[in-house]
């Protein structure tokens, strides 16, 4: 009874560990350029999935091999999700201003579709009536980042938990008994964390998703506006690790 009052706890702390603030800032701005309510909720679970992920393989070494946590590790890990945060906010910002820093990545060429006289391709290039996005296999982990999509979440994630893996896992040393019930706390931790986002995605994908099939205008105001705010809040995360450092 104590075991599943215990995992209960942690997969309710998951769903409210999903709902901090950076972790709303980040998926938000990778939300910002998906067009989908479906991918919306991939957003959510791969950014879910990532998260949980790193908690689970690193809490989890800490609890099973009872390693000791560096000092330093918490405002380290809080600079790396400051700076994750400012990156994708200059991403954003910049796409909202019709300046993709991805071009560099593709090329231009020129073909035929059945039926269609021939026109120009250039990869990374916002759609047009004749010039518009085309992407080879080979590039779909930078479609993937590019667009914004459940890939770019997925890194996200991953780097978000890092940043609460230690505390977690110094957690439920102090509260479960042996390292296999700390361990499946991870677990059921990871899942809350997951099902949290993906509501979360679900429910501010829905609205944006509405918006943007209304008015593609609205494209350049969500790119700017989560822009501005993810390299603002990125900022201040890093001001913060570097105050509590010194």
């Amino acid at each position: 009874m104590y075991l599943f009052t215990a995992l209960t706890v942690g997969f309710l702390l998951g769903i409210r560990h999903a709902l901090d603030a950076d972790h709303l800032v980040a998926v938000s701005t990778v939300l910002s350029r998906s067009r989908k309510l479906s991918t919306a909720a991939w957003i959510g679970a791969f950014w879910g999935a990532g998260h949980s992920l790193v908690i689970f393989l690193v809490g989890g070494a800490i609890i099973w091999f009872k390693l000791s946590v560096p000092a330093g590790t918490a405002w380290a890990a809080e600079f790396l999700v400051g700076a994750a945060l400012v990156l994708l906010g200059f991403l954003n910002f910049f796409a909202g201003m019709g300046f993709e820093l991805w071009r560099f990545w593709g090329h231009e060429h020129e073909h035929e579709h059945d039926g269609e006289p021939g026109h120009s391709h250039h990869l990374f290039m916002q759609e047009s009536s004749l010039r518009h996005s085309h992407f080879h296999p080979r590039e779909s982990l930078a479609l993937g980042l590019r667009q914004g999509g459940p890939w770019r979440s997925f890194v996200v994630g991953m780097v978000h938990g890092l940043a609460g893996s230690a505390a977690v896992a110094l957690l439920v040393l102090g509260t479960l008994p042996g390292a296999f019930s700390g361990i499946l706390y991870l677990v059921f931790f990871g899942a809350g964390t997951t099902v949290g986002m993906l509501a979360f995605s679900l429910a501010i994908g829905a609205p944006m998703m509405y918006a943007l099939q209304r008015s593609f205008s609205w494209q350049r105001f969500f790119g700017v506006g989560t822009g501005l705010l993810s390299a603002g809040f990125g900022f201040y995360l890093m001001y913060a690790a570097i105050r509590d450092f010194l």
